[in-house]
């Protein structure tokens, strides 16, 4: 899915299953003059996290901490990566990728690509893999979709005041 898209954004408890696409996200911010990745994974030192975790999965927070830990740490690599190894080819280019965490109640999870958001709705009945995911095209939904865009850009402008983990290359602050 995420190699067609020039505009990759994530939220979600865990970025766990971004990971995975990190050769992708790589070859997206290489091939395409403007990829833009962004990714927010909720805090494990929130309150948020150790409800969600604890009350609703049924699971310690402490497993957020584990999985959440071997994320920073691949995508610090992947940054890292990327900095020592292409940023001539993304310093005359408009990429920009960013990883951070965030502290807000994590009502859904979100993934955008390009002109379609796929929304995973929380619930209280239902673990966090169990969630509905509903498709928002922009060309079907404009307002609902610049709604959830708008939403996105807010937390992320939010995680860098609040965030202990900033993981950003090599276009800074995006």
């Amino acid at each position: 899915m995420f190699s067609k898209c020039n505009t990759i954004e994530i939220i979600a408890m865990t970025a766990e299953s971004s990971v995975e696409s990190i050769d992708i996200f790589k070859e997206n911010l290489i091939t395409k003059p403007a990829a833009t990745i962004r990714v927010l994974a909720l805090n494990p030192a929130s309150v948020m996290a150790e409800y969600r975790f604890k009350f609703l999965d049924g699971r310690p927070v402490s497993d957020l901490n584990v999985q959440n830990e071997k994320s920073i740490e691949d995508y610090r690599k992947f940054s890292d990566d990327i900095k020592e190894n292409y940023s001539r080819e993304i310093r005359n280019t408009e990429s920009f990728f960013g990883y951070r965490l965030y502290d807000a109640i994590p009502y859904f999870s979100y993934t955008r690509c390009d002109d379609i958001i796929f929304l995973g709705i929380y619930t209280a009945d239902r673990i966090t893999r169990q969630s509905y995911v509903l498709e928002i095209k922009f060309k079907d939904e404009q307002q609902l979709f610049r709604v959830l865009s708008h939403n996105f850009d807010t937390l992320w402008a939010d995680s860098v005041k609040n965030s202990i983990i900033r993981i950003e290359s090599p276009n800074e602050g995006r």
